[in-house]
């Protein structure tokens, strides 16, 4: 009796052939494609992991030089403290704590609360950039600038609802001292994130907030006169200074004329919303290529 060879090959159907053509044509077939939502969203983390270019990155940071301007002469208009300039509202606490200050009974209880909104804020966004470090990632840096754009608007919302007394030029009546609290504290407690982002992406010689040290640090540069190109941090200085004045002459006419701060709070957060998106998509970091030999 015949037996039939069982270990040849049986013959395929066209079923078979075109599903074995399909798997081939999609070798991810039966596992996670590519285009995924798992692999977009990896994609996606890798993208705001990566740090940012440093080239060009002093542009955001010579806008908060504007908005710091904008920001102090707006509190100072309305609030008579100031929101980064911690060295005045030292001064203010301290004649306030000698008994000078006989305008403004409260006055040091602004320039107080400041300055602990300041230093509190300046933990918080440190912390933030050591837990999502590194902290010239895109993710970090776009993070901590939202969180600053929300307490602006959150500010500007509470004068612009009339619970917040920002008339210019302020008056001065107990109850809406007090009220005045509270957009001092959130307006401080975000002005210390963009000070942080200056030392985060090294540009130390840009300070946001301390003029005095800007100012001696220009005039005190051996190549104070050199050509532009040559020297890119005396550049910075100088555009800084500049262009803090310009804010802080902005933020005057513009309360001065609406008699009210509530506009150029909001122009304020809307322009450091702005530098949330650029941080967005700032161009990445070059991935340094390891060339020694294996």
């Amino acid at each position: 009796m015949d037996t039939k060879d069982t270990s040849r090959t049986l013959p395929i159907s066209p079923h078979q052939q075109n599903e074995r053509a399909e798997n081939e044509r999609h070798p991810y077939a039966g596992s996670v494609p590519p285009g995924s939502s798992s692999t977009i969203s990896m994609t996606t983390s890798d993208y705001f992991k990566a740090p940012v270019r440093r080239r060009f990155a002093e542009l955001p940071i010579l806008a908060c030089s504007f908005l710091s301007g904008m920001v102090d002469s707006t509190m100072f208009a309305a609030f008579r403290t100031f929101a980064l300039m911690q060295t005045g509202n030292t001064i203010f606490l301290a004649l306030g704590a000698s008994g000078l200050d006989t305008r403004r009974p409260y006055g040091w209880l602004h320039s107080f609360l400041s300055l602990v909104c300041f230093t509190l804020g300046a933990i918080f966004f440190s912390r933030l950039n050591i837990l999502l470090a590194p902290a010239h990632q895109r993710r970090t840096l776009a993070f901590s600038f939202s969180i600053q754009s929300v307490f602006i608007f959150a500010a500007a919302a509470l004068v612009q609802s009339g619970w917040v007394d920002g008339t210019v030029p302020p008056v001065h009546v107990d109850e809406e001292e007090f009220n005045q609290l509270l957009a001092i504290a959130l307006l401080s407690f975000q002005a210390s994130g963009q000070m942080l982002a200056t030392f985060t992406l090294n540009y130390g010689e840009l300070s946001t907030v301390v003029v005095t040290g800007l100012l001696c640090d220009l005039w005190r540069d051996p190549a104070l006169f050199a050509p532009l190109s040559k020297n890119p941090k005396r550049n910075r200085r100088a555009a800084g200074f500049v262009l803090m004045l310009v804010g802080a002459i902005a933020g005057g006419w513009i309360s001065k004329a609406l008699v009210n701060v509530a506009a150029s709070l909001w122009i304020a957060g809307g322009l450091k919303t702005v530098i949330t998106v650029a941080w967005c998509f700032w161009p990445a970091e070059a991935e340094k290529v390891d060339s020694s030999p294996v």
